[in-house]
């Protein structure tokens, strides 16, 4: 039986570190956008009553004023993005430290987070539109709430998780 050899790509010494620095960069940005996205998910579905007066707001003490309230202000507007971006991070930084070949590392990631912005896109998408047939149009502020948004929390929390249990076991990461 004949096997085809493995040939790995040997790089001068300033090209792979300029790969490797370019992915940093790469990796950088994706982090950037991906703790902006997930801003934006904080506001459209942690904080359903963001674009509301006060008359249209649960009562205050009940649970989904004070999930409403945590979520509207800091520290709880960062926490899921900083929360994302730290597991990111983790993962990121393990697997780099274990990888054998780690010049192209940080680029593979880069791709994987656009990749998940786009996926996690779609779901944002698949989520209002099951919401909105489930439980019908909004009609402005008086009809916001987490029975409007729980269909999507669940769907990227689900998503989120998958991608960074992804991260963690990829085994095309390890060459």
């Amino acid at each position: 039986m004949i096997v085809p050899a493995r040939h790995t790509l040997k790089l001068p010494n300033p090209l792979r570190f300029a790969l490797f620095t370019a992915g940093l960069l790469m990796l950088a940005l994706a982090w950037l956008v991906w703790f902006w996205w997930i801003s934006l998910f904080t506001e459209a579905l942690l904080v359903p009553w963001y674009c509301c007066g006060l008359d249209a707001m649960p009562a205050v003490g009940s649970w989904q004023r004070t999930v409403n309230d945590f979520f509207a202000t800091r520290p709880g507007s960062v926490l899921p993005s900083v929360t994302m971006i730290t597991i990111g991070f983790a993962v990121v930084g393990a697997r780099i430290i274990k990888a054998k070949n780690r010049v192209w590392l940080p680029l593979a990631f880069a791709g994987l987070y656009f990749l998940l912005l786009a996926a996690d896109l779609v779901v944002t998408n698949l989520s209002w539109a099951l919401s909105n047939w489930l439980v019908g149009p909004r009609i402005g502020g008086i009809d916001a709430g987490y029975h409007r948004t729980w269909y999507g929390i669940l769907a990227h929390l689900v998503l989120w998780c998958l991608f960074y249990l992804y991260l963690a076991r990829a085994k095309f990461l390890n060459r």
